[in-house]
């Protein structure tokens, strides 16, 4: 039987505040995984006959004999945490470690011009498939429950999509994406990048004279992406588990341009 491990975060699941969105993201994923599994068959799957067992893990089990390295050998892993235990190692380990260092990454990126850095409340989805990114629409904190002051517990937020932006934005914004998840060398997923967008001092060619900055990046659909559920097609949720078991996605649309009966 093929198993599937949805990891998360010890501490999230004791706060009140978080509960609520935690689940919505594991709901929503166990939801792609059985619906992908009642309708394709994926390479990383190596019984596609059998059902798929889902197992919520939490990451102070990841360090118990029960979940050993022999007792996850045939698991596909999905993580929805950075904070994942240090001594467990899993193949995108490097890539959680990377994540989790918000100070570090934005000196990376603060390194290589012409990007900058700063805090924001603002996150693009990008869908790195196996042949490449597609860009979802910019998901952004509901005005209606959230201030503008940033905040770095994002389950006391709500979420709305899609955010547009003029093209002038968009572009420096997948420009930055893309270097980011090369520079990563980043595997098939959906990522979640947080930015902000600044007011520049002095013009840098943009016609509204702002400008995108780097706040940190989540390797997985993390709680912003709740918002895409019933509203982009297919949702983040699906997208990560279509990228992480080579599943191929040609599109992404928001329902309202969908057309329907």
């Amino acid at each position: 039987m093929s198993e599937v491990w949805i990891v998360v975060d010890e501490a999230d699941l004791a706060s009140p505040t978080a509960t609520q969105g935690l689940n919505q993201m594991v709901s929503a994923l166990k939801h792609a995984i059985t619906d992908s599994a009642s309708t394709t068959i994926s390479p990383v799957i190596t019984e596609p006959q059998s059902p798929i067992a889902v197992q919520v893990v939490t990451t102070k089990q990841l360090i118990s004999p029960e979940f050993s390295s022999g007792a996850r050998s045939n698991a596909v892993l999905c993580p929805l945490t950075l904070n994942l235990p240090p001594s467990w190692a899993f193949a995108e380990a490097a890539l959680y470690r990377a994540c989790q260092d918000v100070a570090g990454l934005r000196q990376r990126v603060a390194q290589t011009p012409p990007f900058k850095t700063g805090s924001g409340h603002f996150w693009l989805p990008v869908v790195l498939t196996a042949k490449g990114p597609l860009y979802a629409e910019v998901i952004a904190r509901s005005p209606s429950r959230s201030t503008l002051e940033p905040s770095t517990d994002l389950f006391t937020q709500s979420y709305t999509q899609p955010l547009h932006l003029s093209d002038a934005l968009r572009q420096p914004l997948y420009q930055l994406a893309h270097w980011l998840l090369k520079s990563l060398a980043a595997p098939p997923a959906v990522y979640l990048m947080q930015f902000g967008i600044q007011e520049s001092d002095r013009p840098t060619g943009l016609a509204t004279g702002q400008s995108i900055c780097f706040d940190r990046l989540f390797p997985f659909p993390a709680v912003p992406s709740i918002a895409s559920l019933g509203v982009q097609v297919p949702d983040l949720f699906t997208c990560h588990w279509r990228c992480i078991t080579m599943q191929p996605i040609l599109e992404l649309m928001i329902r309202s341009s969908v057309t329907t009966d």
